[in-house]
């Protein structure tokens, strides 16, 4: 693979790559946002079933790995009232 064909040029592109990864673990992903800074798309996406629970992935532009991700553990989530 050639490397511009790696390179993640849109925010679409960066989305998919980040969905791509939460699908490994969640069955649920509903993309929130797409934004960069410098070489690095920050991709939000709900991977929360019944909350929203946003994880907050980190594509790297050039290669398009994933540099880092973050998600919120249960006890970080809002408190659900009933």
């Amino acid at each position: 693979m050639k490397q511009s064909e790696k390179r993640v040029n849109t925010a679409d592109k960066a989305t998919q790559v980040a969905v791509d990864f939460l699908k490994r673990y969640y069955s649920y992903t509903r993309p929130i946002r797409a934004t960069k800074s410098d070489h690095i798309w920050v991709v939000e996406v709900d991977v929360g079933y019944f909350l929203e629970k946003i994880a907050k992935v980190h594509v790297d532009q050039d290669s398009a790995s994933i540099i880092e991700y973050y998600i919120p553990k249960a006890e970080e989530l809002p408190a659900v009232k009933t």
